[in-house]
């Protein structure tokens, strides 16, 4: 009913569950399944906020790294930073909100019906094509996301259960 619903504007949210053990013969059958053109992981961008921008900013500025810790801490706790710092943090706030790094969203696979090539740019990081779009344009041009979940609870289950068998 959920994926079904009329109301719904944006695509269907599917999270689906299998022993972190054996995700990754998820990943190989959906590979086989859909084509591995077909298939990616989704990239996920970590953003530069005020704080680890300042962090940053005074790492290369050779501030040592007790004091900058001390800064960000006290930007943390009280929302301003140290006199001396406040050019870093400058360049810290003009910096903000742009890439910091990329990393695998933890269980996200997009499938299309054509290689992903045909729609959006891919990336190959780390000998692994991935999406080089996030989830959130990824829903916004109506994407298919599917979320392969890895339950240590499953794997605990079917130890259980194999216990049981013996």
């Amino acid at each position: 009913e959920r994926f079904m619903n009329p109301e719904r504007k944006k695509m269907p949210d599917i999270d689906i569950d299998f022993q972190r053990t054996r995700r990754q013969e998820v990943f190989d059958y959906i590979n086989a399944k859909y084509g591995k053109d077909n298939v990616s992981q989704i990239v996920n961008y970590v953003l530069l906020t005020e704080k680890s921008g300042l962090k940053d900013v005074l790492r290369i500025y050779n501030v040592p790294f007790v004091e900058a810790n001390n800064a960000t801490k006290e930007f943390e706790i009280k929302g301003e930073v140290p006199e001396k710092f406040e050019k870093h943090f400058s360049i810290a706030k003009k910096l903000m909100n742009n890439i910091r790094n990329f990393s695998k969203h933890a269980s996200g696979v997009l499938i299309a019906d054509k290689p992903l090539y045909n729609y959006i740019p891919v990336a190959n990081i780390n000998g692994e094509v991935m999406s080089a779009i996030d989830m959130e344009f990824l829903a916004k041009k109506g994407f298919l996301k599917v979320d392969i979940l890895g339950l240590n609870s499953l794997d605990i289950i079917q130890q259980t259960l194999n216990y049981i068998k013996q």
